[in-house]
């Protein structure tokens, strides 16, 4: 328990001194001035065009995690799918260590008397799916262009992160009811283990949707639809400030800032999001200062609609339980 604590102690001391570092680096190196006149000079329209994207990317994932739930399992309603994934999301913005995603299995299983632990393996399978959709744009990304060299992992890591997820999927398809026999006889044979294994079998039981061939269809259409929405937010963040605007250039941005974002060291990201984004367009040749301003309006657009729908529906919640 105590060592426990201290890793966490220590985790985000490390990220909040990060947090300082990038701090001081982009104070320093930035000139503010040159920023504030670039977020002045957004196309609001576009920046609105942006929103709705981010919007209807967070409404399809909510569709596609009340996919997930098992056949035996009632999934959520989809308006509490999504007010649940948007309070997650914005905890997971102030809290490290990814609180949003316990807590969303949490909401999932007092709100609906249903397995929390089940819950969370429903989220489990989005991050495998979502894993395998990475290992592909980043191969895209690769292949596109040059990066510097200490961003540039080349086609072993392409290929492992790709390797990583198919494994784990194709070790649900293959092994998950056999790993759940064998938890099941464990605690048989072993009574102190009963409730470990029960819970671990709920968790494996939270990704057999991944095994059920008819939910293929909808769930690849729904996670397409999904990451097309974030690559047209994307897209349209980049013309509202008035930056090179692709679908090349708007997966770049997507990969690298996702993909630096994907270990939770800062809560909130602070000047982790923006330096991302600064990092993504230096390789299109885009001056820091329009990058900065382009990576606080992208920050501020993510973050607002997990402020404006899932603070409310967390607050009922904490209401309704108390």
């Amino acid at each position: 328990m105590f060592s426990s604590r201290l890793g966490k102690i220590v985790r985000i001391a490390l990220g909040l001194s990060l947090v300082g570092v990038v701090i001081y680096w982009v104070q320093r190196e930035m000139d503010w001035r040159a920023a504030l006149v670039h977020i002045r000079n957004t196309d609001f329209v576009w920046f609105t065009v942006a929103l709705l994207a981010i919007l209807a990317n967070n409404l399809i994932k909510a569709l596609r995690w009340r996919l997930l739930f098992p056949a035996d399992q009632s999934p959520p309603a989809p308006g509490e799918a999504f007010g649940a994934m948007m309070s997650g999301q914005l905890l997971n913005f102030f809290l490290p260590l990814r609180s949003g995603d316990v807590s969303r299995a949490y909401w999932m299983g007092r709100q609906r008397q249903a397995s929390t632990a089940i819950a969370a393996g429903t989220i489990g399978a989005e991050k495998v799916i979502d894993l395998i959709v990475m290992g592909c744009l980043f191969a895209v990304v690769v292949a596109s262009f040059v990066l510097p060299a200490w961003l540039d992992t080349g086609p072993v890591a392409v290929l492992l992160q790709l390797v990583i997820g198919l494994a784990i999927w194709l070790g649900i398809l293959l092994a998950l009811p056999t790993i759940q026999a064998g938890l099941i006889a464990a605690a048989e044979r072993w009574p102190r283990l009963t409730s470990s294994a029960n819970s671990l079998v709920r968790v494996l039981h939270g990704f057999s949707t991944l095994r059920q061939g008819k939910r293929m269809p909808q769930l690849w259409g729904l996670t397409l639809l999904a990451w097309l929405a974030a690559i047209a937010a994307t897209y349209a963040m980049l013309i509202a400030q008035q930056l090179p605007a692709t679908v090349l250039i708007a997966i770049l941005v997507m990969v690298i800032v996702q993909g630096g974002l994907s270990i939770p060291i800062v809560p909130g990201h602070l000047g982790i999001f923006e330096a991302l984004a600064i990092v993504a367009l230096a390789v299109v040749g885009v001056a820091a200062e329009q990058a900065l301003a382009f990576g606080l309006m992208l920050h501020m657009a993510v973050l607002a609609i997990p402020l404006l729908v899932g603070l409310p529906w967390l607050v009922h919640r904490l209401q309704e339980s108390s």
